[in-house]
């Protein structure tokens, strides 16, 4: 006589919990499968939070958030950026993903959520969250292959002619070109991001939301596990005086190489401004040889730079905030990937028969 199904409890993540976790994360996402890989994304990160949904010692589902503070105007608060909630598919429809959610909402912290399935977007607003702004994703494709099968789905052309057309007008037209700096402007090339640029997210940054470095976080994220693929900090200095940095990472296999720009942040910026520090990094970039470079952005001035450098925008999403009232949530904001788990996807080789990149 079988006995009755172990009861489902939510429980915080602790070093217990990992092979639960690991079998979790192997049947639901194509991700590394290495020890390196899961001590340094379970273990090792220094701003995580992890809510688990436990059926004896079975992960059925999860929440993760990074712990960041955000100013509000002139307010700074702790809050909590969510990613990788998913429950196993035998109990969606249960409540379970609901229920892990609403604990996490009973914490103390704000809660930001940065785009999300059709379910996830049908269902906040119905408990309670509001949408703040949108998020626009941008492209800029620079060898024919990073356009060509899209063209073939989406209207039927031939990878041939996709390919010939890209070498004869496409390749020049996206290429990067540099744009005349400011008068005394300088771009550096640093190893490493650290208290030197506190004072940019200091005073009138222009923005009304903005998130603000966690140093120890972004350490994490750029030196503590190179199968990420390498990270290339630039500042921009004008007259000597730092007015504002960059971030991207090169990931993906030679053979469809990527770059992403991670982040892009100057205070009380001009298109002007952001559209120097744009393109210096593409032609910082371009030195990785990439297929194609993406981003994103809800900041109008730093999207109408994008523009100016020829990025493709490829469609918006929604960032909600939880509470639905809290004080000085709302535009300008400034957010670009360097917020949720913008800066970890695609992850490196998931698979291990091989190097399989999982899309954003």
């Amino acid at each position: 006589m079988s006995g009755r199904p172990a009861r489902i409890e939510i429980v915080p993540f602790t070093a217990d919990c990992l092979p639960a976790v690991i079998r979790f994360s192997e049947c639901t996402w194509n991700r590394p499968r290495s020890e390196a890989f899961y001590h340094w994304r379970y273990r090792q990160a220094p701003a995580q939070h992890l809510l688990l949904a436990l059926r004896g010692e079975e992960c059925v589902a999860m929440i993760e958030s990074f712990l960041r503070d955000y100013r509000f105007g002139d307010e700074r608060r702790t809050c909590r950026e969510i990613q990788d909630w998913f429950c196993r598919p035998e109990l969606r429809g249960s409540g379970l993903g609901v229920r892990l959610l609403q604990t996490l909402m009973k914490q103390p912290e704000p809660i930001v959520a940065i785009r999300g399935t059709s379910r996830t977007l049908a269902l906040l607003p119905r408990l309670g969250w509001r949408k703040m702004t949108i998020v626009t994703h941008h492209f800029l494709p620079l060898g024919a292959s990073a356009v060509a099968d899209s063209l073939r789905r989406r209207l039927r052309i031939p990878a041939p002619v996709v390919r010939a057309a890209f070498a004869l007008v496409g390749r020049r037209w996206f290429s990067p070109r540099a744009v005349a700096g400011p008068p005394g402007g300088e771009v550096r090339l640093v190893s490493a991001v650290g208290e030197e640029i506190s004072p940019l997210y200091e005073g009138d940054t222009g923005y009304r939301v903005l998130p603000m470095p966690n140093f120890a976080h972004l350490s994490w994220l750029t030196e503590e596990f190179p199968d990420a693929g390498p990270f290339v900090r630039m500042q921009f200095r004008v007259r000597g005086e730092l007015r504002g940095w960059t971030l991207f990472r090169v990931h993906g296999p030679e053979e469809w190489r990527r770059v992403t720009l991670v982040e892009a942040y100057a205070p009380r910026p001009d298109e002007t401004m952001y559209r120097w520090m744009v393109s210096e990094s593409l032609i910082r970039a371009l030195e990785f040889r990439p297929l194609a470079i993406d981003t994103r952005t809800a900041c109008p001035i730093l999207r109408r730079a994008l523009r100016r450098c020829r990025f493709l925008e490829m469609g918006s999403a929604p960032i909600h905030i939880w509470p639905a009232d809290l004080p000085g949530a709302s535009e300008p904001v400034h957010l670009v990937r360097n917020a949720s788990d913008g800066a970890l996807l695609p992850y490196p080789a998931g698979s291990p028969d091989g190097p399989v990149l999982r899309g954003t």
